[in-house]
């Protein structure tokens, strides 16, 4: 495809102190559609003295709208100085194209953009089986029939688009996360000072479900008395977790690292990968394992991580409720007593995460805005 400079605007709803896949995703692919040449501004319901935890381009604008905290509920004033403000800056800029990530960035950018003429994307970040876990029953409905405004929608998996209205599906591509390959990679099948461990990557919060690992851990613990559990990341959750590890007396066993800017080295030194969650998009931190070269465990139920997990053959993947801790202590089991079939494992998620070059993933949203700023 023929391809020009184009204007890009991207929102997310914050950046300020907040360390996740939506805002590394955006903040990426703000860096790289800038390195291909083109104008990227980013838009954020962040206030003026917000900081960034990702590096951002310099040639990127990041434009800070809101007189409060994004954590705050913003009074009705305040939400309409916000849309006028985006639209403007699509006026001004004079915006090809818009990308919002997750639905409420893109809802603003659908309103601020009526009568602009300004194409917008839908970037889903989470599979529509996030949906069964919320309270709001009718949300579900609310945001399918918004996605009728959007130019495009875009998600991580093929598996997804199955699960989205027929009336949506023709707009809706499948663009996985990059996932850059890694350095170094780990040794499943060799104990490091006679130790061994099981890694979790991720926020520590309700959707990741790092309670059941706990549980799980505990079960397998006794009969494995050379593994830990690293627990990497911080959130809501942290200090309950905290409490319970101590009220399973696994506090020397069950480590939290807390969040770590360049996790390269937790998976170089691990040797199973554990991601309990209840729902994904496209877990980063399981691609990322396995590009590390190791094996992975999680949900069967759980939409994201069955898509990348090949049951057998890259991982294991447990069959009970997301919830079943005895599920997921018989896959580690398994997984804790078969080195050989770890570094098996390993080397196949080494290669099924090839897929995911940054290069073949950053084409393909370039193309998809190419193609949707020739429309207009």
């Amino acid at each position: 495809m023929s391809s020009r400079p184009l204007s890009i605007l991207i929102m997310n709803r914050k950046y300020d102190a907040t360390i996740g896949g939506v805002e590394r995703i955006s903040v990426s692919l703000a860096n790289e559609m800038a390195s291909r040449g083109h104008k990227v501004h980013i838009v954020s319901l962040d206030r003026a003295d917000a900081r960034m935890h990702f590096n951002l381009d310099t040639k990127v604008v990041w434009h800070k709208i809101s007189r409060v905290s994004a954590d705050q509920k913003a009074g009705i004033f305040e939400r309409l100085r916000r849309l006028f403000l985006i639209r403007r800056l699509m006026k001004e800029n004079r915006i090809d194209v818009a990308i919002g990530f997750q639905d409420g960035a893109y809802l603003s950018l659908m309103v601020s953009a009526i009568l602009t003429g300004v194409p917008v994307i839908a970037a889903e970040r989470n599979a529509p089986s996030r949906f069964d876990y919320l309270k709001n029953k009718n949300m579900k409905k609310f945001v399918f029939n918004s996605f009728r405004f959007a130019q495009a929608i875009t998600v991580q998996c093929p598996s997804y688009v199955e699960e989205y209205p027929l009336y949506l599906r023709s707009k809706t591509s499948v663009i996985p996360n990059p996932v850059l390959p890694a350095h170094f990679h780990a040794r499943p099948d060799f104990a490091i000072n006679g130790r061994k461990k099981i890694l979790f990557v991720g926020r520590l919060d309700y959707q990741k479900n790092v309670s059941t690992l706990i549980d799980a851990f505990s079960l397998v613990s006794k009969g494995f008395p050379m593994w830990n559990l690293e627990i990497v990341g911080d959130g809501h959750d942290r200090e309950a977790l905290v409490t319970k590890v101590n009220s399973l007396k696994l506090q020397e066993k069950i480590l939290f690292a807390g969040a770590q800017k360049d996790v390269s080295t937790y998976y170089t030194s691990a040797h199973v990968f554990c991601l309990p969650s209840l729902w994904e998009g496209f877990p980063n931190a399981l691609a990322e394992a396995m590009a590390h070269g190791l094996p992975a465990c999680g949900f069967a139920k759980c939409s994201g991580v069955r898509d990348l997990i090949e049951d057998g053959e890259t991982g294991l993947l447990a069959e009970g409720d997301s919830k079943d801790a005895q599920s997921l202590a018989l896959s580690l089991n398994i997984l804790l007593s078969d080195p050989v079939l770890c570094a098996r494992m390993g080397a196949a998620g080494f290669e099924k995460s090839k897929v995911y070059a940054p290069e073949s993933v950053y084409t393909q949203w370039e193309d998809l805005l190419q193609a949707l700023a020739t429309r207009r």
